[in-house]
């Protein structure tokens, strides 16, 4: 079953790539290769293994990740509402089939498909809002322009269930996308200012009830302590938060160069290549370099609202809002937690850090706002009047 007609498929062909999208991305993705060989180069290399391993295993993930890109390019987004429950059914099944792996340094977040690691979690990010933007947006025959409690209730419900599977993981990092997510997307809903107050003083109650009750384990807990005062650990729990914030620091405005970071080059931040991945944007490339690198994700969430607001539909510009919540909070977490920000949380950065599924979950997001910009209500008119005056291909 398929919510379009052949016909209807006919007339709402995409009409081209958002160059500067596709660019951004591939910027970004380029950068993070290139970071992540200069990473762990060195420690391969020590240990006898083929310095370009792990550049070599994420140019494989990128040459993915732009098939992944172009195929969401030309799927019709409007197919995604139309399937919306199978993807949130697909979303859960997915997220509690890692119970029933491995677990890996203490968590079940992967599951294994031919042989490679990938994360459900990263993946029900897109799926997430593709879910809410369906239940949440305003009908045709509905005349309320403020959203009802009744929506935001279903909202939140749905949103229970796969956060609460991801947080027993545990990955308590990855809940809080989830939440910013959808705050973002029912305020852009049209919630009223009350309502907002509400939910937020509603999350405030239940963090801190949780905080009362000991949810959060000790290592998150010493998380905290050590973004407060680093000094009270270093050599141990605070150790990541330390030398992160010697290696941005020593880098300071133009950075060593690229390849010649210390710190980076001989592993003195652990986790370099992924969820710290930007200690070695900031010694090699420095202030400059990391203005520079942060102004292209500026770029990427710039044409993910403009598309968005321009869309004509209030499906796409709610999907749109919910992807440019989700990677705009994970690229502050990620960047903030290596300059003493916000405490340290396992999020990588977005088609930077090592690892397939971030990079594959990101591309699949950007195709579907590809293909949200590509049937914009400009090309949707000018291909119905094509379809008026003749065939696409010509008068018959």
């Amino acid at each position: 079953m398929t919510l379009f007609t052949p016909e209807e498929r006919r007339r709402f062909q995409p009409s081209g790539s958002d160059p500067v999208l596709f660019v951004a991305m591939l910027l970004l993705i380029g950068l993070g290769i290139t970071m992540i060989y200069s990473a762990t180069a060195q420690q391969l290399l020590a240990a006898g293994v083929d310095p370009y391993t792990s550049m070599r295993k994420q140019a494989i993930w990128a040459v993915i990740a732009v098939i992944l890109f172009l195929a969401f390019s030309i799927v019709d987004y409007r197919e995604l509402e139309h399937f919306a429950g199978g993807i949130y059914i697909a979303t859960v099944l997915a997220i509690l089939a890692t119970y029933f792996f491995p677990e890996v340094n203490g968590a079940t977040r992967w599951i294994l498909v031919g042989g490679q690691s990938l994360q459900p979690s990263e993946f029900a990010k897109p799926a997430m809002a593709v879910v809410l933007a369906a239940s949440l947006r305003r009908r045709r025959d509905e005349e309320e322009t403020t959203l009802t409690w009744k929506k935001i209730v279903r909202a939140l419900l749905l949103l229970v269930l796969p956060v609460l599977l991801i947080v027993r993981q545990p990955d308590l990092g990855t809940s809080l996308v989830y939440f910013f997510l959808a705050g973002l997307m029912i305020y852009a809903a049209g919630a009223t200012g009350r309502q907002v107050v509400g939910l937020v003083g509603g999350a405030v109650a239940a963090g801190w009830v949780l905080f009362q009750v000991g949810f959060l384990k000790a290592y998150q807990l010493s998380r905290f302590t050590c973004f407060f005062d680093p000094g009270t650990d270093p050599q141990g729990d605070c150790y990541n938060q330390v030398q992160s914030i010697t290696a941005i620091g020593s880098g300071r405005f133009s950075g060593k160069g690229l390849f010649n970071g210390y710190l980076t080059q001989l592993n003195y931040v652990p986790e370099q290549e992924s969820d710290f991945i930007f200690t070695a944007i900031g010694e090699q490339l420095g202030f400059l370099g990391a203005v520079v690198i942060l102004a292209v994700y500026a770029v990427i969430l710039w044409r993910l609202l403009a598309i968005g607001i321009t869309s004509g539909d209030p499906f796409a510009t709610l999907v749109l809002v919910g992807i440019a919540g989700g990677l705009g909070f994970q690229v502050f977490v990620n960047v903030g937690m290596t300059v003493q920000l916000v405490p340290i949380t396992g999020l990588p950065l977005p088609l930077v850090s090592a690892g397939g599924s971030s990079m594959l979950a990101t591309a699949i997001s950007l195709g579907i706002a590809n293909s949200i910009w590509a049937r914009r209500p400009a090309t949707r008119a000018q291909q119905r009047t094509e379809l008026v005056s003749g065939p696409i291909d010509g008068p018959g």
